[in-house]
């Protein structure tokens, strides 16, 4: 989403072209092709995008990344290299906080933030947009859901922050989930003239504890 709200036309090509996008990221990062990523440079180009696109600082994302900070600072100013509308949106967010304290969501959710002028409050306004969005888009989804009807012996039992949580009969057929979750959970949004969708991460197994990602045979 931050692709879009920051209108970075080449980081939305990444989402668009679709598969691994955080194996794309890092063979950009490390300049090498997807097959020789390996699974350590995957994570820390993940954790990269999230820590950029929301303005953590090199001695956080150090903590995160498990690297030394003048480690973490290079690879911060590699990605916002990469993708340097990413920092003009930070600029017009902290710009927005300084004139009128208020920032608005895509579906018109208002904010307006308090207290002190400074770095964490710019951060939290950066998170707050797409955050916000993301809670609103699944709300949506479940509204859905419950409006068209839930499968039988299907039970929705959580709901948190970006996720949510089912619990379905054991003989549930994996496609089933699949095109239920998919059609559902996979609700456009259209921010700056440009609409797209937000591919749902699906995960199943026997209790919480126990997920991992559905997979299916074709």
């Amino acid at each position: 989403m931050v692709a879009y709200l920051s209108k970075e036309e080449r980081l939305q090509r990444v989402f668009e072209e679709g598969g691994d996008i955080h194996r794309k990221n890092a063979a950009r990062i490390f300049g090498v092709s997807e097959s020789a990523v390996s699974t350590e440079q995957r994570e820390l180009a993940k954790m990269l995008v999230h820590a950029s696109n929301y303005m953590v600082g090199k001695r956080k994302f150090g903590r995160l990344a498990n690297v030394k900070e003048e480690k973490a600072q290079q690879l911060l100013n590699q990605y916002y290299t990469m993708f340097p509308c990413i920092k003009l949106w930070h600029m017009e967010v902290k710009y927005q906080l300084q004139r009128t304290r208020t920032l608005t969501t895509p579906w018109e959710r208002k904010r307006t933030f308090f207290g002190r002028m400074d770095d964490d409050l710019v951060r939290a306004g950066i998170a707050y947009v797409p955050q916000s969005t993301v809670g609103d888009l699944l709300n949506f989804s479940i509204i859905r859901m419950y409006e068209n009807g839930m499968p039988d012996g299907w039970d929705m039992l959580l709901q948190n922050h970006d996720a949510v949580l089912f619990q379905v009969p054991l003989e549930t057929s994996p496609m089933l989930i699949y095109k239920y979750i998919h059609h559902f959970m996979e609700y456009p949004i259209t921010i700056h003239n440009k609409k797209f969708i937000i591919p749902a991460d699906i995960k199943v197994g026997p209790n919480w504890g126990k997920l991992g990602k559905l997979e299916l045979e074709v």
